[in-house]
């Protein structure tokens, strides 16, 4: 018998026993079941809920992934959480949105967080041209929700694939399709300006509202606001408290000042910042006893990315500014200088370091303990990872004085290491012997006698010497001959250069030979340190800080050592 020929009331009875995808096949087979069907198939698509209604489904914002209602839109709503994109399409184009009387759609909020783009943009065009206008305070919040999460958290991201180097800001990157998201949000309404509150301390604080601007992580999501009308200038009102950014118990000021000492803000906010006239002076709001607050100090003391601090100096910070308060208000009022922020930077930061140094007027400008850049970098204890020496060579080669003196009258050569104990005398004998090399390069370079460590490199070789030849015998003793290795290779390197200055050195030079032998005899000191290593086998690869080449640099030719200064790590930019 041919449906057709059955009563009609039948044929509802028939439809109830079809799922919803044979329903549709069923209908479309001739015209008279699609105007008896047609009806029914709506009234199901309006009442649609997913089987087996996951309540528990984490979204991953603290919500549950299905509509916390059974209004009107609650079917749009689960058609966009479950990916029902066919029946969005449906009820958008039967006008089912869900739009309440007072604008607000619960539904693009749901989009925003479930859709992809192609059906957001549905949801997008409809609000553009539906019959309601949105509620500007919802579309807000919304804009405010997809700042959140996008770019995607950081403590999210994967492990990056780009190959880039550490510095690489690929992580912040947004796509166009994202980017569509917010230019329509606000062309819907939103507030670029935004505004969520940040209560800490509410008995001191008041609470404050914080613009949208200081949750851009983003260069391009920071110039769409910019453009639509945000105030980058945004600063908090004057209290007599100070008020306090909540997530990083920095001072709130500006949005420029946030982007500088947050590593959640890549560079390109910074930049976007500075190009849309941002103050890189920036110091925020006037209030009792504030501290001085420049950004360049905190892109160089909270190291968050080299090119932060490149971009200040690129758009006019002030580089004659002291530092007036943080960890240095205890010792001295003065504070230090950029060019004394430098000493603590890795070689990343050579750009920043090329921009303090050819800025700075006076090099011999003095920090909050009396010392020069040069002095500074000196007396830190630096690994080949850090940019004490690096930063240092730069400094010479532009000009900073290599004679100074300290406030005791000690020279370069005298200057007592800025380095804690714990680093152990493997650690100490490193740096101090790292610093005599570089020293005594510099004075042969210069042809400057005074800057070749002779009586220094003698006073320390001969002190681990006889330490290690007092208690041979023992595990210690062993250690303290392979770490006499690293100023045997000092003294050959002092002796080589002293042959190459005027006279040999003249007394300072004879002084230094006659020493030289008599302390030691050449013969006998390589010998110890070949048994040395014999004695210690297999474990002197494991032991820090060894010198490979101290024993064999003995017989080095003058080429050689000039080969060998060429590729000392603190001469390398990379």
């Amino acid at each position: 018998m041919s449906l057709l020929s059955i009563p009609i009331e039948l044929h509802l009875e028939v439809a109830s026993y079809c799922k919803n995808e044979d329903l549709g096949h069923l209908i479309r087979t001739h015209s008279l079941l699609n105007m008896r069907l047609q009806n029914e198939l709506h009234k199901r698509a309006l009442s649609w809920r997913p089987e087996g209604l996951l309540h528990d489904k984490d979204d991953g914002y603290g919500g549950l992934a299905r509509p916390l209602d059974e209004n009107e839109g609650a079917t749009l709503e689960y058609a966009l959480v479950y990916k029902r994109h066919h029946l969005v399409d449906y009820l958008l184009r039967h006008n089912i949105a869900g739009i309440e009387g007072n604008g607000n759609w619960s539904a693009l909020q749901w989009a925003t967080k479930w859709a992809p783009f192609d059906v957001m943009n549905k949801l997008f065009e409809y609000a553009i041209n539906g019959p309601t206008p949105l509620n500007t305070d919802q579309v807000t919040r919304i804009l405010g929700i997809y700042l959140d999460r996008v770019p995607q958290k950081l403590d999210e991201l994967p492990e990056p694939k780009c190959g880039h180097g550490d510095w690489c800001e690929c992580g912040w990157a947004v796509s166009e399709e994202e980017l569509q998201v917010f230019r329509i949000l606000l062309l819907l309404g939103a507030d670029p300006m935004g505004a969520s509150a940040i209560v800490l301390d509410p008995e001191y604080n008041p609470p404050t509202a914080v613009p949208f601007t200081f949750r851009a992580r983003n260069g391009d999501i920071l110039r769409l606001l910019a453009e639509a009308g945000a105030d980058i200038h945004w600063q908090p009102p004057q209290t007599t408290t100070q008020i306090m950014h909540s997530t990083h118990g920095k001072r709130l000021t500006t949005v420029l000042y946030t982007a500088c000492f947050d590593p959640e803000f890549p560079s390109s906010v910074v930049l976007e910042l500075l190009k849309r006239g941002a103050d890189p002076n920036c110091q925020g709001p006037a209030i009792p006893h504030a501290e001085r607050v420049l950004p360049l100090f905190e892109t160089m003391i909270q190291i968050t990315h080299p090119k932060k601090s490149e971009h200040l100096l690129d758009y006019g910070v002030d580089i004659n500014t002291r530092e007036e308060g943080g960890e240095y208000t205890e010792w001295d009022s003065h504070g230090n200088f950029p060019i004394h922020q430098g000493i603590e930077l890795t070689k990343d930061y050579a750009g920043t370091w090329a921009r303090v140094i050819s800025r700075t007027p006076d090099l011999e400008v003095r920090n909050y303990d009396g010392e020069t850049a040069l002095q500074a970098a000196i007396s830190c204890g630096s690994l080949q990872s850090c940019g004490s020496l690096r930063y240092a060579r730069l400094l010479i080669e532009a000009g900073a004085d290599v004679n100074v003196r300290d406030q005791d009258g000690r020279g370069l050569l005298r200057l007592p290491f800025h380095m804690s104990e714990a680093d152990g005398m493997s650690g100490r004998n490193y740096f101090l012997a790292e610093r005599m090399h570089f020293l005594a390069n510099y004075g042969l370079e210069t042809q400057n006698l005074d800057l070749i460590p002779t009586e220094e490199a003698l006073e320390y070789a001969s002190h681990l010497w006889d330490k290690s030849c007092a208690c041979s015998a023992s595990e210690s003793g062993f250690k303290l001959l392979y770490q006499f290795e690293l100023y045997w290779k000092v003294l050959m390197n002092v002796l080589d250069a002293l042959e190459r200055v005027p006279d040999r050195g003249g007394t300072e030079g004879r002084w230094f030979r006659d020493e030289l032998e008599s302390a030691y005899s050449t013969r006998n000191a390589v010998a110890e340190m070949r048994k040395t290593r014999e004695r210690i086998g297999e474990r002197y690869a494991e032991l820090p800080y060894r010198s490979e080449d101290g024993v064999d640099s003995t017989h080095w030719l003058p080429q050689q050592w000039d080969a060998e200064r060429q590729k000392a790590w603190w001469i390398r930019d990379d």
